[in-house]
């Protein structure tokens, strides 16, 4: 088939020795408005460890980039951000690029009303949610909290935070310090959906050699249970030798239970128009309770694992020359044999267990395929949903850069 020999042929276009050529971007900022250079703009790759800061003559230069497709982010007090895609497969001396500053008719307005005991309220759950809750996550901390602020729609059952400047997050137990540009952050409760977005910009932190050993260890334990790790063996069609074991799932609705809650909801409206219920299976029929029980702890929608696993033939294939693309329908359920989950996760889960190999719930929730490069840069992000184990451990406390490779890479 077409897809198996493009994504063969992939693989052997593209081998390890790519990763060792790296590219320079040079370029300059300047005003849109009057083509003055911006000196002190801060320019970086976005989830990388390559940043810089313009000159006085609004010039910069980032170097020892490896090929790969990156997000440049320029910002600067003031002006709106700047955010190109860019796909490096050679240097780029004279890019040139004009900030556009804030309009000042919208400087001091807000968009949404914030909460004056935002932090008192949502502190810890934002925390939880952005950072994480692994045993990575205790060793993380959130050096400006003052910058958050929350805004709940009760209505919608959503979350919206807000950051007024770039959050730093100091990173102990990795050994980085983040300094994270927030565009978006929005909790659905109804869906128990979360979607952020925003450019990190990664430092490595100053420390011992001992440290900085003990740092590339639990770098490289967190790679190994990432979603990056995954995504990097997709482009080089090594998910069996990576150690993956693939599923393809269904999932189906559940057509009884929601026809009898239907049914016994309109039960229930009726009923309560005459009384108040304190226990609604108190008010059925006696051989009905236990099939209301029975109904209750059903799974909606049901899902059905189909047996045989899946190949990185079956779910990839070479877009072009640099890109692989993810495409499949339904879900996939991604384990990981050699992995175990870890006690933090089996605390969050009742159905979790630490005899249980690590694993997660890949869906296309827009039913389009995501594009990825060799450094496990995808796109577009809103494309892939992560669920199970990658959904819990997928925060900024796990997080590693594209450039990041352990040492057997």
């Amino acid at each position: 088939m077409a897809k198996t020999l493009l994504i063969v042929c992939l693989a052997i276009l593209l081998p390890c020795c790519i990763y060792s050529q790296v590219y320079t971007i040079k370029g300059k900022v300047v005003n849109a408005d009057n083509g003055a250079p911006v000196a002190g703009a801060s320019v970086f790759l976005s989830n990388t460890s390559y940043g810089t800061v313009s000159n006085n003559n609004g010039y910069f230069e980032l170097g020892n980039i490896r090929q790969g497709k990156y997000d440049l982010i320029v910002s600067f007090i003031g002006f709106e951000t700047y955010n190109n895609s860019l796909t490096l497969n050679a240097s780029i001396d004279n890019l040139d690029i004009k900030i556009t500053e804030k309009a000042k008719e919208l400087e001091g307005v807000t968009v949404r009303q914030y909460m004056k005991n935002g932090w008192e309220q949502w502190g810890t759950f934002f925390i939880q949610s952005f950072i994480g809750t692994s045993a990575l996550g205790l060793q993380c901390k959130l050096q400006n909290p003052d910058a958050v602020k929350f805004s709940y729609m009760k209505k919608d059952g959503l979350l919206y935070v807000d950051a007024m400047e770039p959050l730093v997050i100091e990173n102990k137990a990795l050994g980085y310090t983040i300094r994270y540009q927030m565009e978006s952050f929005v909790y659905n409760f109804n869906t128990k959906a979360l979607f952020y977005a925003g450019y990190p910009l990664f430092t490595e932190m100053e420390g011992s050699k001992s440290k900085q050993n003990k740092w590339e260890k639990a770098r490289a334990n967190a790679y190994g249970f990432s979603s990056l790790r995954f995504l990097r063996a997709v482009y080089r069609n090594h998910l069996v030798q990576d150690g993956y074991e693939i599923f393809r799932m269904d999932r189906l609705p559940n057509t009884e239970k929601r026809l009898w809650l239907a049914r016994e909801k309109n039960y229930y409206d009726t009923v309560s128009k005459t009384r108040t219920i304190k226990n609604f299976a108190a008010t059925l029929a006696a051989d009905s309770v236990p099939y209301y029980e029975k109904i209750i702890r059903q799974k909606d929608p049901i899902e059905v694992v189909h047996p045989g696993k899946v190949t990185g033939d079956d779910i990839a294939y070479g877009a072009d020359s640099f890109t692989a693309a993810l495409d499949f329908q339904q879900c996939l359920i991604v384990r990981i044999p050699a992995l175990m989950n870890p006690q933090e996760y089996v605390e969050s889960f009742r159905d979790a267990s630490s005899s249980q190999p690590v694993t997660s719930v890949v869906t296309l929730p827009n039913q389009k395929p995501i594009l990825i490069t060799s450094n496990g840069y995808f796109y577009e992000p809103e494309d892939l949903m992560l669920e199970g184990f990658w959904g819990w451990w997928e925060k900024m406390s796990a997080m590693l850069p594209f450039d990041y490779r352990p040492k057997e890479e």
